[in-house]
């Protein structure tokens, strides 16, 4: 299969913008099902604040998502839906999803460049594009000045945590939901970090 790789692409149609954030919310279904509901109805509600400088998109031959990493630049993350898009969708119980959504929320540091997930179709995996979307972001974080990546990755998915592993991300804490528990399916969340090298 053919891939390539685009940092912040350009001129993506609605129908890319719907799979790429389909892939994403069914990645990331355990963290944020509990705010925004099922993969489609979140990813109904996210398309709509979808900010293609805030990624990192694998594509097939045909030019269709297969592959998406989001991080946080300036402020900006992959997802920034305005709160009107949130009460359209869920009514007046919008509002507090939106803000609940804030318990997901980690703190940003200066020299540090925060990854907001990552995803790859079924279809695609074990063709080494987690690698390939991880190398993207760590250029992104190069070109933008920063010393290292930071990501979060829970308990219930040790396959991403070997994979960040191998590309030399090392866990630094781990926090324990506690009763927050008893709103998702997993316990932990463990911080893992990168120190970037010159290339």
């Amino acid at each position: 299969m053919s891939i390539s790789i685009k940092t912040a692409p350009q001129n993506l149609t609605l129908k890319q913008k719907q799979t790429a954030t389909q892939l994403y919310c069914a990645a990331l279904t355990q963290k944020i099902s509990p705010f925004l509901g099922t993969p489609d109805r979140a990813a109904k509600v996210l398309v709509q604040g979808f900010n293609c400088q805030r990624c990192v998109m694998a594509m097939d031959i045909e030019d269709q998502p297969i592959g998406i990493a989001g991080f946080y630049l300036d402020g900006e993350g992959l997802f920034e839906p305005p709160l009107s898009v949130f009460k359209q969708e869920y009514g007046w119980s919008g509002i507090v999803r939106a803000l609940a959504l804030s318990f997901l929320e980690r703190k940003k540091s200066e020299d540090v460049l925060l990854m907001d997930g990552l995803a790859v179709a079924p279809c695609a995996r074990g063709m080494g594009i987690g690698t390939k979307l991880l190398t993207a972001v760590e250029e992104v974080a190069r070109l933008s000045a920063k010393s290292s990546v930071r990501l979060d990755v829970i308990d219930v998915n040790p396959r991403a945590k070997a994979l960040y592993e191998r590309r030399g991300f090392e866990s630094v804490n781990t926090v324990d939901l506690g009763p927050a528990r008893l709103l998702f399916d997993f316990n932990k969340i463990t911080e893992m970090r990168k120190t970037l090298t010159a290339v």
